[in-house]
Formats: C-alpha cells, structure tokens, sequence
C-alpha cells in the first residue's frame, strides 16, 4: 500500500506542487501542528526545503537531457536553465529562491 501510494501517486504528481501536499499531509494529516511552533518548523523544513529541493534536482537532471530546442525555450520564456554563469548552483539554488523571496 505504502509503495504504491509512493510510486503510484505521489512520483505522478506534478513537481514542486507535490512539496506542498506534503506540508499539508504532515501538519495537518499527520497532527504535526500538536507539536507547536516545532511542528510547523519541523514540517515546513522537510516540506518546502527537503522536498522541494530533491523535485528542482530532478528538474535540473531533466533539463540537462532535454533537447536543445526545449532548453532554449524555456530560457526564452524565463522557466529556468542553466546559464553558465550559475552552472555550480544551477536550478536547485534559483528556483528555491524564486519561491523563498517571492
């Protein structure tokens, strides 16, 4: 059951969208607001931080094996990319700041 919910669901669901259904199946499914301020930080970290960051890494790796023709695409329309200039930190760091500081 817990694979399939693993595999079946949550992997379908859209990126970055799944870290916040994981915020709301945390602290409030899971009862994580019982713990207080804790339990909002606790959630919150593993949520928007752990979570999302593992979906902008699988993001990064897609576009590194997409086309040439997506990758200047989406760089036409501001969806992201790496630049050379960012290379070292690539979409993992900008598209988590884009988030943090919007």
């Amino acid at each position: 059951r817990k694979r399939f919910l693993k595999n079946g669901v949550y992997y379908n669901l859209p990126k970055f969208f799944r870290a916040h259904l994981y915020f709301i199946y945390r602290y409030y499914l899971r009862l994580g607001f019982l713990d207080g301020t804790e339990g909002k930080i606790f959630c919150f970290l593993q949520a928007y931080w752990y979570r999302f960051l593992v979906d902008a890494k699988i993001y990064e790796a897609e576009l590194k094996n997409a086309p040439q023709t997506q990758i200047e695409t989406e760089r036409m329309f501001g969806r992201g990319g790496v630049s050379p200039g960012n290379r070292n930190y690539g979409i993992a760091f900008s598209a988590f700041a884009e988030v943090a500081y919007a």
